[in-house]
């Protein structure tokens, strides 16, 4: 906690200085909330900010890597994980990183889009399954018949 104060003590003299933003932002990120407290929504929150100032200031394809991977944390820590995806294939795009990889595929597998939950209407004379999704599907243009099988053949119908 004491290197984030001291982060935000010099993003308060250099503003316009994007390599201590993004130590913020790590600072920021790093500090562990104490229990029971808004720390655990705040920290999350001002870590994100400082990394997109970081963004914002910071030229090098390596560095904004670097900060986006740490937004895709941060965005992670804040619930927000379809952000938090895209920040981290961002940073995977301007440098692949086996650790950043790594990070992005822990949070595709934990958060990324799934069924989430599903019904059975087995007892009527055209019996049916509704599947949860974690995000909308798009409502028009797209079949998604081709992506449903019933005993290896196309079914009946999908809605």
């Amino acid at each position: 906690r004491s290197a984030m104060l001291k982060y935000e003590a010099a993003v308060s003299v250099l503003p316009d200085d994007g390599q201590l933003w993004l130590n913020l932002a790590r600072e920021t990120l790093a500090v562990q909330p104490a229990a029971n407290t808004s720390d655990a929504s705040t920290l999350p929150a001002n870590g994100t900010s400082a990394a997109f100032n970081a963004y914002k200031l910071l030229r090098t394809t390596k560095t904004r890597a670097d900060v986006l991977a740490l937004l895709g944390n941060g965005l992670d820590k804040r619930d927000l994980y379809r952000p938090a995806l895209q920040a981290y294939e961002a940073s995977l795009a301007l440098n692949p990183s086996p650790a950043v990889q790594a990070d992005y595929a822990d949070l595709k597998a934990r958060k990324g889009f799934r069924v989430i939950d599903h019904t059975v209407d087995a007892d009527t004379s055209a019996p049916r399954i509704c599947a949860q999704f974690s995000e909308d599907l798009v409502k028009t243009g797209v079949d998604y018949a081709q992506f449903v099988t019933v005993d290896n053949a196309p079914p009946k119908g999908v809605e």
